[in-house]
């Protein structure tokens, strides 16, 4: 039996909670995705990369914003991801790895959350 990884565990969460049919998505992305991730982990759009920008100058602060997708309103949401002392030998030793410097407390990759703001929207008007 293995013991899946953070972001492992993430990245699968996220696709549960993509299929649940609520229209929320959780994503795990970085600019230094393993090879096997490249299609669906990097820095995708323009969201992602002023996310990641903004996580290497203030890593504390959630960087957020509301928008449109497919005539919809929502609200995505990211926190950095922070490589911890547990990922180091893995991260930096691991013959895939795309970068192999890593120290406890860098901003590895993103956290996000795409929350559709409709019912949100309709529960504050009382509809």
């Amino acid at each position: 039996m293995a013991i899946l990884l953070p972001a492992a565990s993430s990245i699968i969460l996220g696709k549960y909670i993509g299929a649940s049919g609520s229209g929320a998505s959780v994503k795990l992305y970085s600019p230094y995705p393993f090879p096997w991730r490249k299609n669906d982990s990097g820095l995708a759009d323009g969201f992602s990369n002023k996310a990641w920008v903004s996580f290497l100058n203030d890593f504390d602060k959630p960087y957020f914003e509301f928008s449109s997708h497919k005539d919809k309103k929502i609200l995505r949401y990211a926190v950095a991801d922070k490589m911890c002392e547990n990922c180091l030998n893995c991260q930096n030793t691991h013959p895939d790895s795309p970068r192999t410097d890593w120290t406890s407390g860098d901003v590895r990759g993103v956290l996000e959350v795409i929350i559709p703001m409709d019912n949100v929207l309709d529960n504050i008007k009382g509809e």
